[in-house]
């Protein structure tokens, strides 16, 4: 194994035209790899994607796709893929997408609505990294142990490369420009909650508002001339972060031994933002009951230092408290067990008697446990497209606890 690893590291030094995967260059890799490795080794071409080929050696645990690799990064390869056991994939993507079905831009003057059509550009972009391992402990106190665990990695990035005039939405919250990742939180930057009067009075004029202690504060970062100027108004908004996650993750594990088994697999997202600023944390709206947690944290006159902004019914005391804003952005990074399964299976030669194939009692549980920061009552994962006055509580993720027998004749 760690000989044929070899052989082929030292090929690919020598291969330039590896960095593009063009086809002649595929070609001769591919006269090449089969020479070393005649009946051993074929080239893939897995359709995923723009340029996307794949080198695949039957005798290797390992995946290379259309980018170029450092020697640094292939030592590791090698040294990893010479441990019986390890799996390691690697895949990098890019993918242009143009003729986007968008509403047409037009000046307000025409008084009719746009029509839509098929017009703009964008670029989405990515690696995916997996690691797995398999393992059988032969002797010692866990002789027969067989486990494995196994790791999922992904990063993606966004670009709207062609879309004409900057255009924001308002009513979303979100902006299309070139040179930002699609639908881009736009909004104003809140640095807290007005404490006293005071306060208000020595803070820059909020838009034409009747500002009073309690009400959510934004910052004055720009005006007319691109500097401050005392005012808060549409000059301060700004691109505000958090709109893709940083990464998203998956985790496997799986052990058997004796006749038991036991399996679980989690989820995260790392580094994204969600809006949730509707029902279930606006007090009395449509109906519904303020939470402790509001209770608990608004802004009242012997609690100045406050987490929410004081008591309004329903509307939040209007426009002033719902601006599109970071106040509203919560940090949605989270990590979920998503399955656990533990079961037990009788031995053969007791099940046998009855003719019986195989009897096996287990325990399965979905969602059973979350971390995130994300505001009590939501769910980050069902909260993913999120914008401005998006609601906090939706139908909630079911959390199930099962047992169950499995009975083969």
């Amino acid at each position: 194994m760690i000989n044929i690893v070899n052989e082929w590291y030292e090929t690919k030094k020598n291969v330039d035209e590896m960095v593009h995967w063009e086809k002649p260059a595929l070609k001769k890799w591919e006269s090449t790899v089969s020479k070393l490795f005649p009946q051993k080794a074929k080239i893939l071409d897995v359709g995923c994607g723009l340029g996307r080929e794949a080198f695949v050696l039957s005798d290797m645990d390992f995946t290379v796709t259309g980018i170029d690799i450092s020697h640094e990064v292939l030592n590791q390869v090698k040294t990893l893929s010479s441990q019986k056991g390890y799996n390691i994939t690697f895949d990098w993507y890019k993918k242009r997408t143009y003729d986007i079905l968008r509403e047409a831009q037009s000046n307000s003057l025409l008084g009719l609505k746009a029509p839509y059509i098929n017009a703009g550009e964008m670029v989405n972009k990515g690696i995916e990294v997996s690691l797995a391992y398999n393992g059988y402990i032969q002797e010692g106190v866990f002789k027969g142990l067989s486990y494995n665990a196994g790791v999922f990695f992904d990063r993606t990035r966004n670009e709207l490369t062609k879309y004409g005039t900057d255009y924001i939405d308002s009513s979303k919250g979100l902006i299309y420009k070139e040179g930002l990742p699609y639908e881009s939180y736009y909004g104003y930057e809140a640095i807290g909650i007005f404490k006293d009067e005071a306060d208000v009075a020595n803070s820059p004029k909020q838009f034409n508002d009747k500002t009073l202690p309690g009400d959510i504060k934004y910052a004055d970062i720009s005006g007319p001339n691109g500097v401050p100027d005392g005012v808060v108004d549409e000059n301060d908004r700004k691109v505000l972060d958090g709109r893709l996650p940083d990464f998203e993750y998956t985790v496997n594990l799986a052990a058997s031994w004796k006749g038991f088994d036991l399996s679980l697999m989690g989820q995260g997202v790392q580094g994204v933002k969600h809006y949730a600023s509707g029902w279930g944390l606006r007090p009395f709206y449509q109906g519904s009951p303020i939470s402790q947690d509001y209770i608990d944290n608004m802004w009242t006159e012997e609690h100045t230092d406050a987490k929410y902004p004081r008591l309004y019914f329903a509307d939040l005391g209007g426009a002033k408290n719902q601006r599109e804003s970071t106040y509203w952005l919560y940090n949605a990074s989270y990590f979920r067990l998503k399955n656990l399964t533990f079961g037990y299976t009788l031995p053969k030669a007791l099940t046998s008697k009855a003719k019986i194939e195989r009897l096996r009692f287990y325990f399965s549980g979905d969602n059973l446990l979350t971390f995130t920061k994300f505001p009590q009552g939501g769910d980050p994962e069902r909260n993913y497209n999120s914008t401005k006055g998006t609601r906090l509580v939706y139908y909630p993720q079911n959390r199930i606890i099962s047992f169950g027998v499995n009975l083969e004749f």
